[in-house]
């Protein structure tokens, strides 16, 4: 994965972490449930979780075109990064890249990256 996927993916990450945390608390804090216990919140952080991710999943099937989503007229959509070249003392933007790795779905990277997570996290456990 080139490290403009990775940046992106990582991005999208912290933000569903931290959707995560948000929605658990507002969940717990509007029902009678003011006093679960930690497993109980873990569950339901890990419920939360998957269904942000897959959200993520989803959105980016729109890029690749994954399910014949995209509409009539529309062949593809991309995700480009614009490095910043320095030039002169100035920061410019530099030649846009795409964040995919050859062909590879945008959609089938992030489900490698989720993947990779959870390995890791797997592993230093």
């Amino acid at each position: 994965m080139n490290k403009y996927a990775k940046i992106l993916f990582e991005m999208l990450e912290s933000d569903i972490n931290a959707g995560t945390r948000q929605l658990s608390k507002h969940v717990l804090g509007s029902c009678a449930a003011k006093s679960t216990t930690p497993e109980v919140r873990r569950k339901m952080e890990t419920q939360i979780r998957y269904v942000l991710e897959q959200q993520t999943w989803n959105f980016l099937c729109l890029f690749d075109n994954v399910g014949c989503r995209l509409p009539d007229g529309v062949l593809g959509y991309r995700i480009l990064a614009s490095p910043e070249v320095r030039q002169a003392h100035r920061i410019k933007h530099g030649r846009p890249l795409d964040i995919r790795d050859g062909e590879e779905d945008y959609s089938d990277m992030w489900l490698a990256f989720c993947q990779a997570k959870k390995q890791k996290e797997k592993d230093d456990t």
